[in-house]
């Protein structure tokens, strides 16, 4: 990649997990933009006033994001790497607050499923919060001692606040997976691992999905995600998301691209991109 410094896009705000993930793709070298709307990573990327987007894909607990994907099938961009973040979750508090003090806890419902045993544990009240960098400032400025957020170390670092217990959550194995998107193809070298991600529509007929998985198997291309989504405004009319080993200029890889192309009613490449580790 090029050595300018780099605008990346992300839903949020600052402190984020969407921003952990730029930062995972590029290190410090970058400038980070949080947007309101996951539309708005898209246009701006599309438009050129950003370089690239970091988007979610699916979570290891809560599944897919089936409005990524929908804007992935729209848009003109390409997949151009991706990362997965660990979800994390601490309480932590104003300067100077201390563990023992707490007792009410602003959290957002998606947290508080994964935290309700600690929130338990410790006879906090919880405050539901669905704008939780929101509630995170307002606990910053006011200096209330008795009350805290539950969010990630990033954001306690963010807003310079006391880091009051960590890895709060109740599942150990949360991850997300990002995708980093842009409006150029991955075409680096590299010699890693790559991965591409394709996206298909079959024919309404039985047998149609087997015909192009069989297309992969017989070629000995490993497949490692497959995921229907439903068609908006064309109910129970579903797309095919999937990720294979491989890369998009492989002979093999092609001979599958033109197979899969002939047996479906639409097909969109996503991108090629090494596997990260």
């Amino acid at each position: 990649m090029d050595k300018k410094t780099k605008k990346v896009a992300f839903q949020g705000e600052n402190g984020s997990y969407g921003e952990e993930a730029a930062y995972s793709f590029f290190g410090k070298g970058l400038k980070t933009i949080p947007v309101d709307f996951y539309e708005d990573i898209f246009e701006t990327v599309k438009n050129g006033t950003i370089d690239y987007g970091v988007v979610p894909v699916e979570n290891t607990l809560r599944g897919s994001e089936g409005e990524i994907f929908n804007l992935l099938t729209k848009s003109p961009l390409f997949v151009y790497g991706e990362t997965e973040v660990r979800v994390n979750y601490c309480l932590i508090g104003p300067k100077g607050s201390k563990m023992r003090k707490i007792k009410r806890v602003f959290v957002n419902p998606e947290a508080l499923r994964q935290t309700r045993s600690f929130i338990k544990k410790n006879n906090l009240v919880v405050i539901p919060s669905y704008s939780p960098m929101e509630r995170l400032k307002i606990v910053a400025d006011k200096g209330d001692k008795e009350s805290g957020a539950i969010f990630n170390e990033r954001a306690a670092e963010e807003f310079d606040m006391e880091m009051l217990e960590r890895e709060v959550e109740v599942e150990e194995e949360d991850f997300t997976r990002f995708f980093l998107i842009s409006r150029r193809e991955n075409k680096e070298e590299e010699d890693f691992m790559k991965k591409t991600s394709i996206i298909f529509q079959t024919g309404h007929k039985p047998g149609a999905l087997l015909e192009i998985l069989e297309e992969f198997s017989k070629r000995d291309i490993n497949l490692t995600r497959l995921e229907s989504q439903p068609i908006a405004g064309h109910p129970w009319v579903y797309r095919f998301f999937l990720d294979f080993e491989g890369d998009k200029r492989n002979p093999t890889v092609k001979k599958a691209f033109e197979a899969v192309k002939e047996k479906s009613l639409f097909f969109k490449f996503l991108g090629t991109y090494p596997v990260k580790k």
